[in-house]
């Protein structure tokens, strides 16, 4: 490559991963997707099945998000791990996080028909068997990941989501990134 502003290219070692839910097969052949580039990136192709045919997967990633999520080790409790293996997840591993951040801050892995709002959404984070700054950056944690995920969904991209947030379009990002699953 050569950087801008100087006069001679530079080596560099590089690997691209990319990722998509889409069917890129089907979209190259409809001229939807530059043929080019796809057989660049597809050098190696690993496909991933859905969460929903990886029931093995579910126990292993739910103790992950418990404890990346501020639970003890080894205390997610047993019937909250047998729901956990028992759902469908249409939302693949976004909604096993999601399901396990609930368990940690409201006590039930449910989504609920009526998400709990103001106070009560505050005193779900406020455990007395937590440190303060542990407890308050769990909550940070989750109002930056629902807001992102709301402001893409009521905005449709990223660029708008941003805009419409107040935040620079590489801090919009940054938070976005921030609260993906592995």
């Amino acid at each position: 490559v050569q950087r801008i502003g100087e006069d001679r290219p530079r080596k560099v070692d590089v690997r691209v991963i990319a990722t998509t839910r889409l069917d890129l097969d089907r979209i190259v052949q409809e001229g939807a997707f530059r043929d080019d580039l796809f057989y660049r990136l597809a050098t190696t192709r690993l496909e991933l099945p859905p969460l929903r045919d990886r029931q093995g997967d579910v126990g292993v990633l739910a103790r992950h998000f418990w404890t990346a999520l501020g639970g003890a080790p080894g205390a997610l409790p047993y019937e909250a791990f047998e729901h956990l293996e028992r759902a469908s997840y249409p939302g693949n591993v976004r909604e096993l996080q999601a399901a396990v951040a609930r368990l940690l801050t409201l006590g039930t892995a449910d989504a609920p028909d009526d998400a709990p709002t103001g106070a009560a959404t505050l005193r779900a984070f406020c455990r007395t068997d937590v440190p303060y700054a542990r407890a308050k950056d769990a909550l940070v944690r989750a109002f930056e990941r629902e807001y992102v995920v709301a402001m893409v969904e009521a905005h449709g991209t990223v660029q708008a989501a941003a805009a419409a947030s107040g935040l620079a379009l590489r801090y919009f990002q940054l938070l976005r990134a921030k609260h993906r699953p592995g």
